[in-house]
């Protein structure tokens, strides 16, 4: 993830309130690995649906309305981890965060933009749940 890049790249180089560079801080360490686990633990789920309608598109087998429901799930998913790391590195960056020209502002402003998509909504979720519980998804681009 971009966002998570550029703040590993300005925690090489930004000084702490404690005076030592931010990449030594305890709390910065644990903060981008778990965003950068999370990241990559929610996009494998995703490939890994992804290949599921793949392989049934392939096979020419009907894809299950599960199967469509667990992809909308994994996207939403993959969604929320991604706001919850942009907002991350962007506390982590600091002051650095507010100006313009800092990469880690553009990723949080672009990528929270993009996570505005209904596409990425908590109703796609929640349609996911209704299928789980063998209910129509109540949503018509499901």
């Amino acid at each position: 993830m971009p966002a998570v890049d550029a703040t590993v790249a300005l925690a090489t180089r930004k000084a702490s309130a404690t005076g030592s560079y931010l990449a030594d801080e305890a709390h910065a360490q644990y903060t981008i690995a778990k965003a950068d686990t999370a990241i990559a633990a929610s996009r494998a789920l995703m490939f890994r649906r992804i290949e599921t309608l793949q392989l049934a598109a392939e096979r020419h087998a009907v894809v299950t309305l599960q199967q469509r429901a667990g992809l909308r799930a994994a996207m939403t998913h993959a969604a929320e981890v991604s706001r919850e790391a942009l907002v991350a590195m962007y506390e982590v960056a600091g002051s650095s965060a507010l100006y313009r020209d800092n990469p880690v502002e553009r990723g949080f402003r672009d990528g929270m933009a993009v996570l505005q998509h209904t596409n990425h909504s908590r109703g796609f979720m929640r349609a996911a749940g209704r299928v789980r519980l063998g209910r129509d998804p109540g949503v018509p681009l499901f």
